[in-house]
């Protein structure tokens, strides 16, 4: 590929072109030469170490794997799951057809978490990530008093540490409606650190699939971090045939 190149005080620049990438690599190596000048570099791309590839809105790569502006394309192995859910899913071609690209609208947005069998990739855009609740699961637009509604079971529980060694430190409490209070040590969960020191907590299994409103509070050496109500809703099944715009469906009350 030739580059057609601008010296601007001693620089050399090109304006942006587009690679076409034919085959996956766990790594793609590039070569840049003017005259006797050769500079290489390489870039991840998407294999063992790396489930998947981000791009921005305009199609760039996102090399430093913080979440981007407005919207963002990832580009995973077919099977994954992805919190929250993808406004656009489509399953690649040719030599890319062992994975799919899906479009996620980042508005409101400051983390997203990718499933690839037991291996989690977290991309987040803020430094350091305030506990929350998250879950391929959430009714959207539909709440319990201002609590969100999950199906099935309950979400999972995202923040972010200083050090791992923190993790003996922390307690998970949940109360349940009707029953005695739940409480663990972090360390005794199903927890995934990554590498930006995010933590990954499945709250799965932890109580019986029950319709209730639960609270889920973070603890520290005893003291309260975080606290948050959400419901659960084992076994509804919502299907709206219209776009709600501006609309809000509240859920005051309901029966086991």
């Amino acid at each position: 590929m030739i580059l057609p190149l601008v010296v601007e005080k001693d620089v050399y620049w090109s304006e942006a072109t587009e690679l076409v990438l034919e085959h996956p690599e766990p790594i793609f190596h590039l070569l840049f030469q003017c005259d006797n000048v050769i500079r290489p570099w390489q870039i991840n791309g998407i294999g063992r170490d790396d489930f998947c590839m981000l791009f921005d809105k305009q199609g760039e790569l996102v090399i430093d794997g913080q979440l981007p502006v407005d919207g963002v394309y990832i580009i995973t192995p077919v099977g994954s799951s992805v919190d929250p859910v993808e406004v656009v899913r489509e399953q690649l071609s040719d030599y890319w057809s062992d994975y799919e690209y899906r479009y996620i609208d980042l508005e409101n947005v400051d983390v997203v978490v990718v499933k690839t069998g037991e291996d989690i990739s977290i991309y987040k855009r803020l430094a350091q990530l305030q506990p929350m609740l998250l879950s391929q699961n959430a009714l959207h637009g539909i709440t319990a008093g201002y609590s969100m509604i999950y199906q099935e079971q309950l979400p999972n529980l995202l923040f972010s540490i200083n050090h791992p060694e923190e993790m003996q430190f922390y307690g998970l409490r949940i109360d349940v409606p009707g029953q005695e209070t739940i409480f663990k040590p972090l360390n005794e969960l199903k927890t995934i650190v990554d590498k930006d020191n995010v933590v990954y907590v499945s709250l799965t299994g932890l109580v019986e699939k029950k319709y209730g409103l639960y609270k889920v509070t973070l603890e520290k050496r005893g003291n309260i971090l975080w606290s948050e109500r959400c419901a659960v809703i084992p076994d509804l099944n919502l299907s709206l045939t219209n776009k709600l715009t501006n609309s809000k469906i509240i859920l005051r009350r309901w029966e086991s």
